[in-house]
């Protein structure tokens, strides 16, 4: 028995990027091509040559740290998105293979080890680059030091650096540099660097 009213569509996936959804289907039309979650996979050929692993791949198989809302996400674009998120670092880095680029990275570093130093507490008004945050840590830990599952510690074990992580309660990403005055024991000094952008 054929129906007597008319398809109805529902919103959902991404939250405010919703997606028309067919209700009975749960396909999703993705700009210029439909997708099914239960496959992963797009129903119709990607417009963009090359631009996935096959033509009918969402996102290079990785739909959780990506999506392709419009169906034309390639390789071209997941570039493009990953130099604009990283443009500091990259920039830094670039800058630091010549004699006023290295020169000014590693002054930055330098004020971010001179002010750890000076604060105590959990201060957190320096931000720095991943890249910074780094050179800066490696200048904290002095020559000597060695590597450790959360970042690197002095030879003599007095200072630590922790490599930068997202605290989700705060919503920021930071890195810290610790000092104790014996070899063992709480870390009594613990100065936050806030990773940027």
């Amino acid at each position: 028995q054929p129906r007597t009213t008319s398809s109805s569509r529902e919103y959902g996936w991404l939250g405010t990027k919703q997606r028309p959804t067919d209700p009975n289907s749960g396909i999703i039309l993705m700009g210029v091509r439909l997708y099914t979650p239960t496959a992963g996979r797009f129903l119709q050929i990607d417009p963009v040559k090359g631009g996935n692993a096959n033509d009918y791949d969402y996102c290079t198989a990785d739909p959780i740290n990506c999506y392709d809302l419009d169906g034309r996400l390639g390789w071209l674009r997941k570039a493009a998105n990953f130099v604009w998120k990283h443009k500091w670092d990259i920039a830094l880095t670039a800058a630091s293979f010549t004699g006023v680029g290295a020169a000014a990275w590693t002054y930055r570093a330098y004020r971010v080890v001179r002010v750890a130093r000076t604060t105590r507490g959990m201060a957190g008004g320096i931000r720095a680059t991943r890249a910074t945050s780094w050179l800066a840590g490696r200048m904290w830990t002095g020559i000597g030091s060695r590597s450790t599952a959360v970042g690197r510690v002095s030879s003599n074990r007095l200072r630590q650096y922790r490599n930068p992580a997202f605290k989700s309660r705060l919503g920021i990403a930071q890195s810290n540099f610790e000092s104790r005055a014996a070899t063992s024991g709480r870390w009594s000094n613990n100065y936050h660097v806030r990773i940027w952008p």
